[in-house]
């Protein structure tokens, strides 16, 4: 719950005593004060979030509810997940003794996707063709929360789905698994990964396809443009390096793109046809400006979707199957300019100067966070617009922006948007 709390109460008040405080300690739970030893601070913390329940139709609806009174849309249940606290509460993005990496925290962008996400839209877009099997992977899995929300979520509709919880770092593949047990989610509908999906043959070297594709990709990655050692390093100490202060869940090497641009490469080999939907939270650079605006990224999302064969099998010289898509990218009305962006990051003129330039290296002119979402309809032969990519503006109102928890006119905005994928 976040309370620090002195040893002496700990070891006399849990099961196992001073044995199960040293276990909690050497798996990174909670840590000595360094000002005072004998408080225990713990690393991480609760965070309970309502997920909507989706339904096939009414009459699920009203079987499943234990009051029919209530409409589809108002069925709602809880999880729990456990993670890490920010790192400005830790003042470090490493834990344990093993120096895991710390787990991503519940932010803005985690209940974004989890809010936003247009499940009751997919499941009724999808052919009646008796398939009632879904497969969830979750990249750069964290908690677990984007999985583990979307399988309660699919409780009722889809109860055996099955979920690929993958990430680089082991720390949050263990949190994952916990998370779904502590959920309810039996232990065989789950199964870990670690790898860098960066390393497009190693995450393929992995993976047990077994000829069969997944229906849904959450992708929640590191998206932060951060600047090396080398540009970031005053001369005084390691410490000032802007690298130091973020970790695996947070750097997007140096454009912010490198984990965004493999997992929309990775997509349309992985996605089932007619079915397989891709969802994706990140902060986005240089977003799109209205229709006649700057339209730079969503070609480079169009690139990167279309630009390797949507097979496991190496390519034989003879025909590349094309995965063809219809997506929509949602970002804010107002971007924040480079200059903005640097300040928000900085703590200091040096620090400010160093983004402003890193910034200005990469032609990174302004950032937005946003909302990526595309259905895969059919693989062909022909390569005539793979994705078709749409984008629209999330306007501000008095609720916020994309990202504020629980505005539910972004919310609505976005089912109305993702109505044109979803046809």
């Amino acid at each position: 719950l976040g309370f620090a709390v002195p040893r002496d109460i700990l070891s006399k008040s849990l099961i196992g005593g001073e044995e199960t405080l040293s276990l909690m300690e050497y798996l990174g739970l909670l840590f000595p004060c360094d000002s005072d030893p004998d408080i225990m601070v713990p690393y991480i913390h609760l965070f309970p979030l309502d997920v909507d329940v989706v339904v096939d139709d009414l009459d699920d609806c009203r079987s499943n509810s234990s009051s029919s009174s209530h409409s589809c849309s108002s069925q709602r249940t809880q999880i729990v997940l456990v993670t890490d606290c920010h790192p400005t509460v830790l003042s470090r993005t490493t834990l344990g003794e093993a120096e895991d990496g710390a787990v991503m925290y519940i932010g803005p962008d985690s209940l974004a996707l989890v809010q936003h996400l247009p499940l009751q839209q997919y499941i009724s877009s999808l052919p009646d063709d008796g398939n009632k099997n879904t497969k969830i992977i979750d990249f750069c899995a964290g908690s677990g929360i984007q999985a583990i929300s979307t399988m309660v979520s699919l409780k009722w509709c889809r109860p055996d789905a099955t979920a690929l919880f993958v990430d680089i770092n082991d720390r949050a593949l263990r949190f994952a698994k916990f998370n779904a047990l502590l959920n309810g989610i039996q232990e065989e509908r789950i199964s870990t990964m670690n790898v860098d999906i960066t390393a497009e043959n190693d995450f393929i070297e992995h993976i047990k396809f077994d000829n069969e594709p997944f229906d849904i990709i959450l992708a929640n990655p590191p998206f932060i443009p951060v600047p090396g050692k080398s540009a970031s390093s005053d001369s005084r100490s390691d410490d000032s390096c802007i690298e130091n202060r973020y970790g695996l869940f947070s750097s997007g090497g140096p454009s912010g793109e490198d984990v965004l641009e493999s997992i929309i490469s990775l997509s349309p080999k992985l996605l089932r046809p007619k079915r397989g939907l891709l969802a994706i939270v990140s902060e986005f650079m240089n977003p799109p400006e209205g229709k006649e605006g700057n339209q730079i990224l969503l070609h480079k999302i169009k690139k990167w979707w279309s630009g390797r064969p949507t097979s496991f099998e190496h390519h034989n010289g003879e025909e590349i199957i094309h995965a063809h898509a219809k997506g929509i990218l949602l970002t804010n009305e107002y971007p924040v300019s480079a200059a903005t962006y640097s300040s928000r990051r900085a703590d200091n003129e040096f620090e400010f100067n160093t983004w402003s330039n890193h910034l200005k290296s990469c032609n990174i002119d302004s950032v937005s966070p946003g909302l990526m979402f595309v259905k895969l309809y059919e693989q062909r032969k022909n390569e005539d617009d793979d994705l078709i990519m749409i984008s629209s503006r999330v306007p501000r109102t008095g609720l916020g922006s994309i990202w504020t928890p629980f505005n539910i006119e972004a919310v609505y905005h976005t089912k109305r948007a993702c109505a044109e994928i979803m046809k």
